[in-house]
């Protein structure tokens, strides 16, 4: 027999397009996210002025693809699926 506990937590995935034209080093960008990756590093996630939900965050998969190299084989552009899923923080126990 099931049981319902509740939604679960979420899961998000969307795509960031990294891009010298845009002002930004995409390596140094990419270093960034494989950092908060590999740390499990929680964070809030906010998108425009408002975080998504009132839990936080952990980013749990990048997939890369470096589009555009230059002739010194630094990545110019590149296109990033992130995955994320929201991490909520037990509770402590009261007394």
């Amino acid at each position: 027999m099931k049981e319902f506990l509740g939604p679960g937590l979420e899961k998000i995935t969307f795509s960031i397009f990294l891009s010298v034209d845009l002002g930004i080093s995409p390596e140094i960008e990419l270093g960034k996210l494989r950092k908060l990756r590999d740390s499990g590093v929680v964070c809030d996630f906010v998108l425009g002025s408002q975080p998504v939900t009132t839990n936080s965050w952990i980013i749990t998969s990048l997939s890369e693809d470096h589009r555009v190299k230059d002739n010194k084989g630094q990545t110019v552009q590149a296109a990033v699926n992130v995955g994320m899923e929201e991490y909520v923080k037990e509770a402590k126990p009261s007394g």
